[in-house]
């Protein structure tokens, strides 16, 4: 089961290093994954979260984060849509 997921990012060259990083998964259908460009602007980052998990998140993920963390978490809400 595909999980989708939304990066937002300010920065085109660390959509880059998610692709790279994720391109197996990508492959596999694993994820879908959107990539959006925040720009300038930033909301508080308590409201990015109350309207992220309102909406349809089931995790959400600040920056710095290393990408060893956000695999793992990738692989938790896989196995969990495997398991419904």
């Amino acid at each position: 089961m595909t999980v989708n997921l939304l990066l937002v990012e300010d920065a085109s060259d660390a959509i880059e290093l998610f692709r790279q990083k994720c391109r197996r998964e990508m492959r596999r259908g694993e994820y879908a994954i959107q990539f959006a460009i925040s720009g300038d602007w930033v909301p508080a980052l308590a409201e990015n979260r109350r309207r992220a998990f309102s909406a349809w998140a089931s995790d959400f993920l600040t920056k710095p984060f290393n990408f060893t963390e956000l695999r793992e978490r990738l692989k938790l809400h896989v196995a969990k849509r495997g398991n419904r």
